[in-house]
């Protein structure tokens, strides 16, 4: 909840927005916005992605983690199983939250990088997907398509990359993989960061895409 309220109030004044405003474009009193921003009431799931969604964080979204025992994650697809209906709403998939230096691994192993932490998703993963924890603000952007420091977003080493999709890039001259949006341009390659003050990087030789990010969300824990 605290990381909810700190965005949306950095994206309010970012776009000089009031409660008044804001409680206007989502269809509610600016004393229910008052006593979110304030801490003294949570809002539900749907209402708290409405807000960051008219905020243009649309990359983002807001999930209630269900601490469940029965409750795994469809990493290894030999012994994965979906959470039970009767335990979520929906059809969702447990995966491990990895180090960040999982990223550069061409086979990242749970035992050498698992943070100990895991988060359940909808997404039915191609592969054997996990989570990292988004680091520094190359990512973040005042408006449109943002993903933030902390955020979490899911991978899927699987999945197709094409123009537009946000990548992990096996990158050697950077020392470490890199989370960009993938472009093209003229047949040539190139990562660019959402926030617009990160250079451009180039395409090198030597470079992989380790996976495709196909999730990102601010988790809200319940235990």
């Amino acid at each position: 909840m605290e990381t909810w309220i700190e965005i949306v109030k950095l994206k309010m004044r970012e776009r000089r927005l009031t409660q008044e405003q804001l409680a206007e474009r989502i269809g509610c009193s600016q004393g229910a916005v008052n006593h979110w921003l304030s801490g003294r009431r949570r809002p539900d799931l749907d209402t708290m992605n409405r807000v960051l969604k008219e905020l243009g964080e649309e990359n983002l979204e807001v999930v209630q983690m269900l601490r469940v025992n029965e409750q795994r994650g469809l990493y290894d697809s030999a012994n994965g199983v979906a959470v039970p209906q009767w335990a979520i709403s929906q059809s969702a998939f447990r995966y491990p939250v990895l180090e960040w230096a999982a990223a550069g691994d061409a086979k990242p192993s749970i035992a050498r990088y698992s943070t100990g932490k895991s988060h359940v998703s909808d997404y039915h993963a191609s592969g054997p997907a996990f989570w990292l924890r988004v680091e520094g603000e190359s990512m973040s952007a005042a408006y449109g398509r943002s993903v933030p420091s902390g955020s979490l977003i899911l991978v899927d080493p699987l999945a197709p990359a094409s123009p537009g999709s946000l990548v992990i890039v096996s990158a050697p001259l950077q020392q470490q993989a890199v989370f960009r949006e993938l472009q093209e341009e003229g047949g040539r390659r190139y990562l660019r960061a959402l926030n617009p003050a990160w250079p451009v990087l180039a395409w090198e030789s030597d470079w992989h895409v380790k996976g495709v990010v196909v999730r990102a969300m601010l988790a809200l824990e319940e235990g």
